[in-house]
């Protein structure tokens, strides 16, 4: 696994609604696993993706402006680690909860990866002709 430091009991959650529709998460990490930066509360057919960010952003005009569109690469970049948050389904009951600790990728390492796979691509046409 990615992470054999994390076995489960580094999570509690906690039911906030009558049949787990709400509630709270807290992580207590060990010193080699990953930080929570966004999680995932599922329920019946649907999902809702929750991240914090600093208040600043959510300011008018700022990345993460509830008026706008607040799934946007910025905001979700902006994304803070967190050791506790909450959830909620929108009715039906918690089916499970799921944990990401995604990683800001640098354009300049996302370009040369993408420009590695176009070379590799155009070699691999060039020696099959």
């Amino acid at each position: 696994t990615l992470y054999p430091s994390v076995d489960g009991s580094e999570f509690t959650v906690t039911n906030t609604g009558s049949v787990y529709e709400t509630g709270t998460w807290s992580y207590s990490p060990g010193t080699d696993d990953p930080g929570v930066r966004y999680w995932a509360a599922k329920a019946s057919n649907g999902f809702n993706l929750f991240w914090e960010v600093d208040a600043a952003l959510t300011a008018s005009g700022a990345a993460c402006d509830s008026a706008g569109d607040v799934y946007n690469l910025d905001c979700l970049n902006a994304a803070q680690v967190l050791t506790s948050g909450t959830f909620s389904t929108g009715g039906p009951a918690l089916s499970h909860i799921t944990f990401y600790d995604t990683e800001i990728i640098p354009i300049p390492a996302a370009a040369w990866l993408f420009g590695s796979a176009l070379g590799l691509l155009g070699w691999a046409r060039r020696k099959s002709t």
